[in-house]
């Protein structure tokens, strides 16, 4: 196995994924990094590694003919959506660096001949990084694929202790949802049966030790990791990086990060939330999503603005309906006070807290409109129909109602209420057995500092990868 990782600022990354170049590394196999720039490089302190940087390489190369080609074949497939992953986020932080946001087509293509230049002599047959999620992944993952080099996007599945590996985003729906009986032992059967009779209190992996739930800034920032991240980033950016598109300036992105806590603190304590009535309100559940995320900025795309779905949802809205629109836990307040009050303005429309709990919440509603939540996962768990604007791997589901923009919400508002009977125990039976049948038992936190354990885990994934290959 010739490995080529890839490494970003990603918090804690490198508490998983140094210890999996080391267990490659002693299966007698090859192991360089890929890093965008010299703050990633830092940050997860790779100075043991054989390192390649975007940052270096955009100041030396000068464009050729075939870069130029492979590049023109990925945007005619894709346009240049693949910036909007990374776009999303500098339009909350401020991240991109005046010379990109003025060359963007430019950079787009230096990163295809900057993998191009990585892949193109056969030196590395395979690439592991989380599922490709933003601009430097996504772009590696396309000429991956033009070089026949597999791709292993390493993600944790909502399954507990599970993880998915995935090799293209795009049919991840297909990987997923078969509806025919799926082989599976005895033993499996019971792990399928018992996460369907415990859905109602199972919480995915990722969600467990999140500190973006937290709002406290003395616990969120006056912590050693975070004065040592804000140290390096001051070093750092003493000096100018122009291949450094990601973060420019990484002490400026860190202080704009800072700033919009203490703005997200000051508005959690001016939200007003409606009281919950889903015992006598005929709804529809709304969750909020997380931004910046991928999810959000490359499988939900077109609806950029979450303000701009709910109101078009609650103008559709059916006579004696309301909308519940529910806060997310990990981003209650990101918004702003002009968004919870525009969106109070609504008609029929009610702002439910985070801390309301989120499956009563789903089995008490007609259905869930969603862009790609889990909610719209765990609502179908639980059967109710789901409305889905997204792209997301439960979307195959027959309990699903694809839109395809605004036009149809009212006819799919009606049409959620005839999926109520839709699906029942035996489809999602056969829907969580394909979706472990197609997941791993590897367990990844990267939240765990201790290097044996996650040896281990990368050692189940190096044999998986091996067998599988």
């Amino acid at each position: 196995m010739k490995a080529l990782i890839l490494a970003n600022t990603a918090p804690k990354y490198y508490n998983f994924f140094k210890p999996l170049a080391d267990e490659i590394i002693e299966s007698s196999g090859q192991v360089e990094f890929a890093v965008d720039s010299n703050v990633s490089y830092e940050y997860n302190k790779l100075y043991a590694y054989k390192v390649n940087k975007f940052s270096d390489f955009f100041t030396g190369h000068i464009l050729s003919e075939l870069d130029l080609v492979l590049a023109e074949k990925i945007q005619k497939k894709h346009g240049l959506w693949f910036i909007n992953t990374d776009a999303d986020r500098d339009r909350y932080i401020g991240s991109f660096g005046k010379k990109f946001v003025q060359n963007q087509q430019h950079y787009f293509e230096m990163l295809v001949a900057f993998f191009r230049w990585l892949l193109k002599d056969g030196y590395h047959d395979c690439i592991f990084y989380e599922n490709a999620s933003n601009l430097f992944s996504l772009v590696a993952r396309e000429v991956a694929e033009h070089f026949d080099t597999k791709y292993f996007g390493i993600s944790m599945s909502r399954l507990p202790g599970r993880i998915a590996i995935i090799d293209d985003w795009r049919e991840e729906s297909e990987k997923y949802c078969c509806f025919s009986d799926v082989n599976l032992s005895e033993d499996d059967k019971e792990y399928v049966n018992i996460y369907l009779k415990n859905i109602s209190h199972i919480e995915p992996d990722y969600m467990l030790n999140n500190r973006l739930n937290e709002v406290r800034l003395i616990d969120k920032y006056l912590n050693f990791s975070k004065i040592r991240d804000v140290v390096e980033y001051t070093r750092i950016s003493m000096y100018s990086d122009d291949g450094s598109y990601s973060i420019a300036f990484p002490i400026l992105a860190s202080l704009k990060q800072f700033v919009r806590s203490i703005n997200r603190r000051i508005t959690a304590n001016l939200i007003t939330y409606d009281s919950n009535d889903c015992d006598q309100d005929a709804y529809y559940l709304y969750p909020l999503h997380f931004h910046p995320e991928a999810s959000t900025s490359l499988l939900a795309r077109e609806y950029g603005s979450e303000f701009e779905v709910i109101r078009n949802i609650a103008y559709s809205l059916p006579r004696g309906r309301y909308l519940y629109v529910k806060d997310h836990r990990s981003a209650y307040g990101y918004p702003g006070i002009n968004f919870y009050r525009k969106v109070r303005k609504l008609p029929n429309v009610k702002i439910i807290s985070p801390f309301e709990d989120t499956k009563k919440l789903i089995v008490s509603s007609i259905g869930i409109l969603t862009l790609t939540s889990t909610v719209g996962y765990e609502a179908l768990l639980l059967k109710k129909p789901v409305a889905l604007f997204g792209r997301v791997f439960y979307e195959n589901h027959p309990g699903v109602i694809r839109l395809e923009g605004f036009r149809n919400i009212i006819e799919t508002l009606v049409e959620l209420d005839s999926l109520n009977e839709n699906h029942n125990d035996i489809t999602n039976f056969r829907f969580i057995s394909s979706y472990f049948k197609n997941t791993e038992e590897v367990k990844i936190d990267y939240n765990n500092k201790n290097y044996d354990e996650q040896r281990i885990e990368a050692k189940k994934l190096v044999d998986i990868v091996q067998r599988g290959w």
